[in-house]
């Protein structure tokens, strides 16, 4: 419905709706702060709003196509976008001012992203691959080439990468970033895994797929833990 809800965990009640797109909401991101919240989607939007208030404190627009992925970085001063170009743009989340933008590295749209722990590099995902890049050069890090990519997550400092499959693999990799080896390929899931999330200490690995079902992993061993 091109809307954005606010949600109280605590009393599992909703405090707000934002209105301001005019196209499917495809992704979102809260600064660190819980101050800052950037959403983009296909009407070739990025908004910013205000958390406390629910206002648009700014739109961009110029010069965009369709918005598949966006991410704040830990220290809430940029944010990226990902888009149907196949490129990354790096963002001023206080002012909205185009840092830079990452071209050269991905053929087909940007389906993902997401920061390093300490905020210099970025890892994004499209189609067949995985890019690594340091944000401060332009210049990429790291390919990683497999199975098509629906969700990113990095373990607590960094170095260890998990990416979910799509509708043709449904199987999640876990790969080291140090030396790009796949540590490990977990099957399991019968659809496609949207989502994936290390715990603090990078043991365990949670999972969300398209199949209704939540899949916990141990991840030194790449085994399945239990499923819910």
């Amino acid at each position: 419905d091109y809307k954005i809800k606010i949600w109280s965990l605590a009393l599992s009640k909703e405090m707000r709706t934002l209105t301001g797109h005019f196209g499917t909401i495809n992704s979102l991101a809260v600064d660190p702060h819980g101050m800052y919240l950037v959403s983009g989607g296909d009407d070739h939007k990025i908004k910013v709003w205000d958390m406390r208030s629910g206002l648009t404190l700014y739109t961009i627009s110029e010069n965009l196509t369709r918005i598949f992925s966006v991410a704040i970085s830990p220290n809430g001063k940029i944010f990226a976008s990902g888009g149907e170009e196949g490129n990354i743009k790096i963002w001023d989340l206080a002012s909205g001012r185009l840092i830079r933008t990452l071209t050269g590295g991905h053929r087909y749209s940007v389906q993902s992203l997401i920061f390093t722990p300490n905020g210099k590099n970025i890892a994004s995902s499209s189609w067949r691959e995985i890019k690594v890049w340091d944000i401060s050069s332009g210049g990429i890090t790291r390919t990683l080439t497999g199975n098509e990519v629906s969700g990113l997550a990095f373990n607590a400092n960094g170095t260890i990468l998990a990416s979910g499959g799509g509708y043709l693999h449904k199987s999640i990799k876990i790969w080291n970033l140090n030396s790009g080896k796949l540590l490990h390929e977990m099957a399991g899931h019968e659809g496609a895994v949207s989502t994936v999330s290390f715990s603090k200490d990078g043991k365990s690995l949670v999972s969300g797929s398209d199949d209704f079902t939540v899949k916990f992993w141990d991840v030194p061993s790449g085994k399945e833990k239990f499923v819910e």
